[in-house]
């Protein structure tokens, strides 16, 4: 069945729902006072009629019918046939994007509807639920509107959030409920009003400058200022880019800027909105000691895998806090605040892998918010951050078929066993069979990625060996390397909620319970996907690549039970299913 015969349905439904909230919120005010006729009982004792939860319930039976019956009306004026009716083919053949269609209205009045019953359960009152119904029946005048639209309205998420936090900092709103709502409605009139003023395709664009308002909201000036400039930013950018994007020939440079510098800021900008940039972070002795010791034994003139051993690798165990030391840093607390700022720039490196896998700088703000919400804990890390910039040069370089991102990413390889030597390995795994399927030129990929890796490490060791400590680099490395074993603690063993298909249903929420859900499918799906052309790649197999990251990054599982392979789960996640 079609889409447009199911919308009526779907808006008589959200109707019916919506009485049935209305029901519930109105339940409070529904409470009768017990009468002196009344028998006594348990609830006569606490002064309430016992006709009460009688009355609740036809209250809410009643509303539910009334709102099914009042959604055949709105159908009608949403869903009628002069109101579903799509443009020529050919427009959208010129345009190159889909044509919109007037659902939209019938769409958002069924989602505002709808939402209601989440805005009641976060502590929302009657009059919250009242503001849904408002903002529903605003559709019906609204829906000869054409706002379309589009895979570009992804950027609206970050948005919301920001105008968010915004009315939050400057008290607009008493609950979180009411001031999620009122910003939720905010940035949605925004949009009809860019939709409405545009006149390019994709309106959306608007607004891929409004995430940057995340840089006033790291907790680094006072909550009210923070709020008032993020609103400025958000509504003063939208409506600029909304005039500036008249000119059709601006749209192109608008879609860089978001892709190349609007989104990868406001990214990495946001886990420090969540924790503040200026908070003080708690330490862990042992997995800081990593970090501090060497770098304090490095401070004293101590030369590296000669004196003291950074045993994950140079740069992340040491080097970067001697720097961050040299440069002022002069206790803990200070290093760890700018080790955690170093670690924000790990949501460029999920992001750029997801652009690499997808196409698109959606996907990429997409993956990257799903990952925070899905597996918030593989997010921020310094270790990872080359890594994955070597994987999103592998993924990108089989999309394009470019082997010069194939020597990029052999460059970036090498930087990356400067942070952490298992990581390196795993994008060194993935990049050499993406190499080995480069069909007919396949040893001048291969090649490629050697020169890459050449051309960073011949001179890094040139100057370890100046320095006086390459002998040690290349044996220690090597011997951390075979002394892996050292870590296994265990038996390789299934995950407890594989354990059976009620442990599965019960856990399939928890992270780590899904993370691995997720890694089954990597590798069940991408073995099945790449199986047809073991040794020749196409061009829709750079997700696949995401996959097999996923799939190797196990190896860190198997060892030390660490969900390592969890910080490529949100690219693979969202790649696939633009892929699909």
């Amino acid at each position: 069945m079609s889409s447009e015969r199911l919308l009526p349905w779907f808006v008589r439904a959200a109707t019916a729902g919506y009485g049935l909230t209305v029901g519930i919120a109105l339940a409070p005010e529904l409470v009768l006072r017990v009468s002196a006729h009344e028998v006594p009982g348990a609830i006569q004792a606490a002064g309430i009629s016992p006709s009460t939860p009688m009355l609740q319930l036809v209250a809410a039976i009643a509303l539910t019918i009334a709102g099914a019956l009042a959604g055949n009306i709105a159908a009608r004026k949403l869903c009628g046939t002069d109101t579903l009716v799509r443009a020529p083919s050919s427009e959208a053949a010129q345009t190159g994007v889909p044509v919109p269609h007037t659902a939209w209205a019938a769409t958002c009045y069924c989602i505002a509807l709808s939402s209601a019953a989440i805005t009641l359960m976060h502590f929302g009152t009657l009059r919250h639920v009242i503001l849904h119904g408002i903002v529903a029946a605003a559709m019906v005048p609204l829906r000869t509107l054409q706002p379309r639209f589009s895979r570009a309205d992804v950027v609206l998420i970050p948005v919301l959030f920001s105008t968010y936090f915004a009315l939050l900092d400057i008290g607009f709103g008493k609950t979180p409920a009411a001031t999620f709502l009122r910003g939720a409605i905010l940035v949605f009139a925004l949009r009809l009003l860019a939709g409405w003023l545009a006149t390019n395709r994709r309106p959306a664009l608007a607004f891929v400058a409004a995430p940057l308002a995340f840089l006033f909201q790291m907790q680094w000036i006072s909550a009210k200022a923070a709020g008032a400039l993020a609103l400025l930013w958000i509504v003063g950018t939208a409506l600029l880019l909304t005039f500036l994007l008249r000119e059709g020939s601006r749209e192109r440079t608008v879609r860089r800027f978001a892709t190349y510098v609007a989104f990868p800021i406001a990214l990495a900008a946001y886990p420090l909105v969540l924790l503040g940039i200026s908070s003080m972070p708690a330490i862990d002795f042992f997995e800081d000691g990593h970090d501090l010791m060497p770098a304090s034994e490095m401070a004293r003139g101590e030369l590296p895998y000669r004196d003291v051993v950074p045993v994950h690798g140079l740069l992340s165990d040491g080097v970067l806090d001697l720097v961050a030391m040299k440069s002022g840093a002069a206790s803990i607390g200070t290093l760890l605040k700018v080790r955690r700022v170093e670690a924000s720039l790990n949501m460029i490196a999920i992001y750029a892998v997801a652009v690499a896998a997808t196409g698109t700088a959606e996907g990429g703000l997409l993956a990257v918010l799903v990952g925070v919400m899905l597996w918030p804990s593989a997010t921020l890390m310094v270790r990872v951050i080359p890594a994955l910039a070597a994987l999103a040069l592998v993924v990108s370089a089989v999309r394009m078929r470019s082997r010069r991102k194939l020597l990029a990413a052999g460059a970036v390889i090498a930087i990356a066993a400067l942070f952490s030597l298992e990581f390196a390995v795993y994008s060194a795994i993935v990049a050499i069979v993406a190499a080995m399927r480069w069909g007919g030129q396949r040893s001048r990929a291969l090649l490629a990625l050697f020169v890459g890796v050449i051309a960073v490490a011949l001179p890094l060791l040139v100057v370890f060996a100046v320095i006086g400590f390459a002998g040690d680099f290349v044996t220690v490395s090597l011997a951390l390397i075979g002394g892996g074993g050292v870590h296994v603690r265990t038996l390789l063993a299934v995950p407890d909620c594989f354990r059976s298909l009620s442990a599965l249903v019960l856990n399939f929420a928890q992270p780590e319970c899904f993370a691995f859900v997720m890694w089954v499918v990597a590798l069940i799906a991408g073995a099945a996907m790449l199986a047809p052309s073991p040794l020749r790649a196409r061009r829709r197999d750079a997700v696949w690549y995401v996959a097999m990251w996923v799939v190797v990054a196990a190896i860190s599982y198997a060892e030390r039970q660490h969900f390592y392979f969890a910080f490529a789960l949100a690219p693979f996640l969202i790649g696939a299913l633009f892929l699909m």
